[in-house]
């Protein structure tokens, strides 16, 4: 445990090492644990994230931003939302997406789009994804490698193709990413 600045407790990622499941290779500690360690501990504050170098605390209001973009949202079937096209095409952060697709095998196609939600005051880039396997495996590390070039309160949203959503939005359009098929004579 540490003092921060202000003289609060905080948990260090060090504290909890012993007290976490982990493979030989690196500890497994979530969000979600250390969101409830620090809610019902009653004098911590938050924790700390890398805390003997670059010390990013986590507080519980940064904890409930995640728990906000990592759920899945629902909309109702009324609700119109507007797709286009970024006026500034985010080339780093798709650049960076078809890397990592090439690598994975699961990933078919990637389609992206600026959505507007109505009732929503931004917009954001939308992803529709055609892929196999799990998409709780998949969806987080697309998100992770997008967020590296997001903005402040920008997000993404990543839909599976085969939804009816996934479907209509992609008629007419290209996918910015489609693994290539081998063909052997």
């Amino acid at each position: 445990m540490l003092l921060n600045k202000n003289n609060h407790n905080v948990y260090s990622q060090h504290d909890t090492i012993s007290a976490v499941d982990f493979s030989p290779k690196e500890p497994t500690i979530t969000i979600i644990w250390y969101k409830s360690m620090v809610l019902t501990s009653g004098n911590v504050e938050g924790f700390v994230i890398n805390s003997f170098n670059q010390r990013l605390m986590i507080t519980p209001e940064i904890m409930e931003y995640f728990d906000r973009r990592n759920s899945e949202m629902l909309i109702k079937e009324d609700t119109k939302i507007t797709l286009g096209q970024p006026a500034d095409y985010p080339h780093e952060m798709i650049g960076a997406l078809s890397d990592y697709f090439k690598k994975n095998k699961d990933i078919k196609s990637a389609y992206k789009f600026l959505a507007h939600i109505e009732g929503e005051q931004k917009s954001n880039l939308l992803f529709i994804i055609d892929f196999t396997g799990d998409k709780e495996a998949l969806f987080p590390k697309i998100g992770t490698i997008a967020q590296d070039f997001l903005g402040k309160d920008e997000y993404i949203d990543i839909v599976p193709l085969d939804s009816d959503f996934g479907k209509n939005a992609v008629k007419n359009s290209k996918p910015f990413y489609k693994r290539k098929k081998w063909r052997f004579s």
